[in-house]
């Protein structure tokens, strides 16, 4: 059900016993956005996913194409998965 709403595609982690959901398509990662910004998670991973919301706004708006962008997404992605709350709050986009 999740791959056919939202593309992508699904796998397996035996060694986890976990499924995971992937996707190198925009039209997909749109639609995950969506369906995030109506259903928040309710655990430390909204903070993640509002850094990787970050990042997809910045590169439909071309954002990643100067190296100063380049830095700034880089600079998000080694903040991710962390314990520490370290998000700037006051540049999210809708």
């Amino acid at each position: 059900m999740i791959k056919g709403e939202f593309g992508g595609y699904l796998g397996l982690r035996k060694s986890q016993n976990t499924f995971y959901w992937g996707s190198t398509n925009f039209s997909s990662a749109y639609k995950l956005i969506q369906y995030f910004d109506n259903y928040h998670l309710m655990s430390s991973k909204y903070i993640n996913y509002l850094k990787w919301r970050k990042v997809y706004c910045m590169i439909q708006e071309k954002g990643h194409l100067t190296f100063k962008g380049i830095e700034k997404i880089i600079k998000i992605k080694n903040s991710m998965n962390s314990k520490t709350v370290d998000f700037d709050w006051s540049h999210l986009e809708n």
